[in-house]
């Protein structure tokens, strides 16, 4: 049996939280809950004691926005020593549940680095899995998470001799409000081990914990920059 092994690193720099937000495998929304928002569109700016943080949202395909974030230092507004900007690009949805409105951010540009680190798998006696592996689902700390399925396209059989190492970006959630001057994100950190969570099981528990503060942890408000929308 061969089985590709592919081990990375994925070298996020969580510009929308010092700790990082946590990491989901699925997504919090289904197309019938994405919506719009004329005021979300546009350039903002959180300005901290040595850095500036911008986020500009662009309507895209689909029904979502593409994400620029960058960093600059406060001082001059030039990229970092190394001469290259502080940059994330992902997909962000808005979504709508019930009367609260949340934000799924995915990056999709951003750098991974070969790396050496080791995990382990075993057989798994459960039967009608795509895998016989356990676990199927793998999670890489950095926000990267591999799945295990029979190699080809049409080839799906739990016996097949091959397998391939799917790498998927995590999604970040979080409660959003925004008006004509701020923008307010709240990242999403519910207790217990629910990375892998489907996505009608993700929208309960973020329904379940909507109004608790522990659960959505405020971030600081971003002003829209000078000018508005581009």
């Amino acid at each position: 049996m061969r089985i590709r092994k592919v081990l990375f690193t994925l070298g996020l720099v969580l510009l929308l939280a010092g700790c990082g937000p946590e990491d989901f495998l699925n997504p919090l929304f289904t197309k019938q809950d994405l919506v719009s928002d004329p005021l979300l569109p546009g350039t903002w700016e959180q300005k901290g004691d040595d850095r500036v943080l911008v986020l500009e949202f662009q309507p895209a395909p689909g029904g979502c926005y593409t994400l620029n974030a960058v960093s600059l230092p406060r001082d001059t507004g030039k990229p970092d020593e190394e001469g290259k900007p502080f940059h994330m690009k992902a997909n962000a949805c808005l979504v709508q549940l019930g009367q609260t409105r949340f934000l799924d951010i995915q990056p999709t540009k951003v750098p991974v680095e070969a790396t050496s680190e080791t995990f382990h798998l075993n057989l798994s006696a459960a039967s009608g899995n795509e895998s016989p592996f356990s676990p199927a689902v793998l999670y890489l700390e950095g926000g990267l998470f591999a799945t295990l399925v029979p190699a080809g396209k049409s080839n799906r059989s739990s016996s097949s001799p091959e397998y391939e190492l799917r790498l998927t970006l995590a999604h970040w959630i979080f409660k959003i409000y925004v008006d004509q001057a701020t923008l307010r994100l709240s990242y999403f950190e519910p207790p217990g081990e629910v990375r892998t969570l489907r996505t009608g099981d993700l929208q309960k528990l973020a329904l379940q914990y909507t109004d608790d503060s522990e659960v959505f942890s405020t971030l600081d408000d971003w002003q829209r920059r000078t000018g508005g929308s581009r």
